[in-house]
């Protein structure tokens, strides 16, 4: 009898245990994608600046909507997926405190204004690969320098200093590096090791935006439910360590800056593709002007952003 009640017992407390979660099954989350499937990716950020530049305020409110079409064209030994990217659609509206506009929808020409718009205009359409391993990190991206030489071509422009200044716009939003890290914001999530709800991993990244900020990056599983990882983030913002100074002649341009990010991510498990990310960001600090010129001297400028971007992927 005593028996029968000890084995009792026994499947009692491992029920107890399994229902409670103390014996939950770790999530092992990587990219994992399939050659010929096809996602589409949509992408919103709002953001507002706000510089203090020789006690003037100068405001500038913007909002970027992107979305890009997704084909996994192939899948290596190494398990690296070569994805062809697609720019489909992009509507950009950026409007300063002085009234100064730049507006481009690429669903409807006659609103556009300002002269980035003519850039915006050329890029639906156009496409690169970008070549990504399972633990999200970029290894590779093709021809994004022959995108860009297809722009400036179709762009036409005449006036050399103006072509040059184009080019460094959209190598800056648009080049290799940019998409690296447009890409590795929403793919640098994937811990090391299996993990369990409640499990905290970190890493650091670059931050996507004009400022070369890096982000110390804490994840937390927070739950696993329904194939669905849902993930939360808090970061800490500071300007990149070594980044050597823009120099402008006769300016040298440097950035000293701090702040906090944090959001959540919903991960599928079978794919690791992230369906709905959220991040909200602010920061602050000063912008540096350093010249041998003494008619400027060195001077420090105030500035504070802040925004949020909402990302949604889904299959085609």
């Amino acid at each position: 009898m005593k028996k029968k009640i000890v084995d009792i017992t026994c499947l009692t407390l491992i029920s107890i245990l399994i229902f409670s979660g103390c014996m939950e099954k770790k999530v092992k989350l990587t990219l994992n994608l399939k050659k010929g499937d096809s996602y589409k990716i949509d992408m919103v950020t709002e953001e507002k600046v706000i510089e203090n530049i020789s006690d003037k305020k100068v405001e500038v409110n913007s909002k970027y909507n992107t979305s890009y079409s997704c084909y996994i064209n192939n899948i290596d030994k190494s398990k690296n997926a070569s994805i062809q990217v697609t720019f489909d659609s992009l509507t950009v509206k950026s409007v300063e405190n002085n009234g100064q506009t730049l507006e481009y929808n690429s669903g409807n020409p006659n609103s556009n204004k300002g002269q980035l718009s003519k850039i915006y205009s050329v890029l639906p359409g156009k496409n690169f690969t970008v070549k990504i391993g399972g633990d999200g990190k970029v290894k590779e991206v093709i021809g994004i320098d022959e995108l860009i030489g297809k722009v400036l071509k179709e762009l036409e422009i005449k006036d050399e200093k103006q072509k040059q200044e184009l080019q460094k716009i959209i190598v800056d939003n648009f080049g290799e590096e940019a998409v690296k890290k447009q890409v590795e914001n929403i793919t640098s999530v994937y811990p090391d090791e299996a993990v369990k709800t409640g499990d905290v991993w970190e890493n650091k990244s670059e931050v996507l935006g004009q400022y070369p900020l890096e982000a110390e990056n804490k994840y937390t599983l927070k739950e696993n439910k329904d194939g669905i990882a849902e993930i939360t983030v808090e970061s800490k913002i500071s300007t990149k360590k070594g980044k050597e100074p823009l120099i402008l002649e006769p300016i040298k341009l440097s950035y000293e800056i701090q702040g906090t990010q944090n959001g959540l991510l919903n991960i599928d498990e079978k794919s690791g593709i992230p369906k709905h990310v959220k991040i909200n960001y602010k920061y602050a600090g000063d912008i540096k002007f350093t010249s041998q010129d003494a008619n400027i001297g060195s001077r420090k400028f105030p500035v504070n952003i802040e925004g949020n971007t909402i990302i949604n992927i889904a299959g085609k």
